[in-house]
């Protein structure tokens, strides 16, 4: 049985993608945790709401495919989602608006309906 090829190009490190579907999740728990110390009429606890509720959106979309979350304007955020070391200096990841990501999820998901949407 011939070995199988990787998958990374030549000369490109395969990484651990900042979208990852479990770390985006992770982030959100972290949030929800420091969310749920602060008094509820602190405005921190509006700000780690929204924080948990956009990154438990990101997880669920990046669980799908997190090439999902990567803004389409630049290749190499997509190369970024797929676990690719950057080819670029400097290059910073960019990803797509949570109203996008909202959008993406009440198409792909149909359990997430409008009712659910208008909440986010």
């Amino acid at each position: 049985m011939p070995a199988q090829k990787s998958k990374t190009p030549q000369g490109a490190k395969a990484v651990n993608s900042s979208w990852d579907s479990e770390k985006l999740f992770n982030q959100a728990a972290h949030y929800a945790s420091s969310m749920l110390e602060a008094p509820r009429d602190d405005w921190t606890f509006g700000l780690f709401s929204c924080f948990t509720l956009e990154l438990l959106a990101r997880a669920a979309l990046s669980k799908i495919s997190p090439t999902l979350l990567a803004e389409s304007k630049d290749w190499r955020n997509i190369t970024h989602a797929l676990g690719f070391a950057p080819t670029a200096q400097k290059f910073i990841p960019r990803s797509i608006s949570t109203t996008d990501v909202i959008s993406r999820l009440g198409e792909l998901l149909p359990d997430f309906d409008s009712e659910l949407r208008g909440t986010c």
